[in-house]
């Protein structure tokens, strides 16, 4: 008996040491300016007044990829929702979060460095993206 409890433990052990993987987190937000053409209350996060329905329209247009440059796995996805808040968790390694849209250019006003992020993620590391698009409204 007590030689089947002895292989238990090792096995448990052996088996928790294994499938560990090292993961981090690759967290941000995306910020989307200028939503209107005028400035109705600008010490607001909401400057323009828009509703809950009109943010979720605007932000629900973008979706947050990661991918790995050391994999050719597909990317993850991320659709936003009102607040531009991500977040991903993945493994050790070097990724690009970047951003696309369901709109055709409307990322064209926008500075590439800007829409796109190179990070490095080490096990149990927060990693902050910050991603700003140019709407280009007047």
């Amino acid at each position: 008996m007590k030689l089947i409890y002895l292989y238990f433990i090792l096995t448990l052990i052996g088996c928790t040491a294994e499938g560990v993987r090292p993961l981090g987190i690759v967290e941000g937000k995306v910020n989307i300016d200028p939503l209107c053409g005028y400035t109705i209350d600008p010490n607001s996060d909401n400057p323009c007044r828009l509703t809950n329905e009109e943010l979720d329209r605007i932000y629900g247009d973008y979706t947050v990829l990661i991918s790995s440059e050391k994999s050719h796995i597909t990317p993850l996805r991320k659709k936003l929702d009102r607040t531009g808040v991500f977040l991903f968790e993945v493994e050790e390694g070097p990724y690009k979060v970047y951003l696309e849209s369901a709109i055709k250019n409307a990322l064209a006003l926008s500075v590439k460095t800007n829409i796109e992020k190179n990070v490095k993620v080490s096990n149990q590391q927060r990693v902050f993206v910050e991603l700003n698009v140019n709407a280009g409204r007047p």
